[in-house]
């Protein structure tokens, strides 16, 4: 019975990401590789960020690596609670609470990884 409610509890609605929410994230990973194989890892940071549900864009707050910046989100399965803004370059994902941003430039690639909580 005890895991039955705990399913439903995982799986109700209110875990879900969804419009309007502000997540405070914590860095996991911060490296860039270079074209020629050189790694370099960058001090981890944490970062807030809003889904505005007017504009479609997330909405970073003003500290952190992305501080200040607006990214118009693309992709969104709100029930697999999937978020994602792409561009030619780069692609930012939130899903179930994890975020992956990815960057490639032609001479390096820079990946940023961090777990997010709603922030109430």
């Amino acid at each position: 019975m005890k895991q039955v409610l705990l399913a439903l509890i995982l799986i109700s609605p209110i875990t879900y990401a969804d419009w309007g929410d502000t997540y405070f994230c914590v860095m996991t990973h911060h490296s860039i590789v270079t074209n020629e194989g050189k790694q370099t890892n960058y001090i981890l940071e944490n970062f807030k960020f809003q889904m505005n549900a007017k504009q479609r864009v997330f909405i970073f707050g003003e500290s952190g690596y992305f501080k200040g910046t607006i990214m118009p989100i693309s992709v969104f399965v709100s029930e697999l609670e999937i978020y994602q803004s792409k561009d030619e370059s780069s692609h930012f994902q939130l899903e179930k609470g994890k975020v992956i941003y990815t960057v490639f430039s032609g001479v390096y690639s820079r990946v940023l990884t961090a777990d997010c909580d709603k922030f109430d």
